[in-house]
């Protein structure tokens, strides 16, 4: 009778065992190394996360940085707003240093003949050979 009971529990434990060992080989192992390859990319991310956190901050910096910097040009731009009560003053000053025709209209609002004027009356003088004058302080091409 004993022999015959492990028979019987090795004719039943075998099947199960080997439902299991299918089990394990199909389903589980799959799934683990799902888990392990989530796992690995999680990892990036979060590398990748900090290094984006850390290119916010500098990005933040900057951009506070350059506000600053903007700040103070517009301030500076109101203040010699203020003080162009005279804008032909101010364009003969560029002209005399020599300041193109469209620097003049940009910095003082002039017309491009107003500024033309003004180079001619009170600018450097071109020397022989030279190209338009209303290209003063430009690049010249061959």
């Amino acid at each position: 009778m004993n022999g015959m009971f492990w028979n019987e529990l090795w004719s039943l434990l075998v099947p199960i065992l080997l439902a299991l060992a299918a089990y394990e080989l199909i389903c589980v192992r799959p799934l683990r190394r799902g888990v392990a390859d989530l796992r690995q990319d999680l990892r990036k991310l979060e590398a990748s996360m900090r290094r984006t956190a850390r290119l916010v901050a500098k990005l933040a910096q900057a951009e506070k940085s350059t506000g600053g910097q903007l700040a103070q040009c517009h301030k500076r731009l109101g203040q010699l707003e203020l003080r162009s009560d005279r804008p032909y003053e101010q364009a003969i000053h560029l002209a005399a240093k020599g300041s193109g025709t469209a620097r003049l209209v940009s910095f003082f609002g002039l017309t491009e003949g107003e500024a033309d004027l003004v180079r001619l009356l009170h600018g450097r003088h071109p020397s022989p050979g030279s190209a338009d004058p209303r290209q003063s302080g430009a690049r010249r091409t061959k």
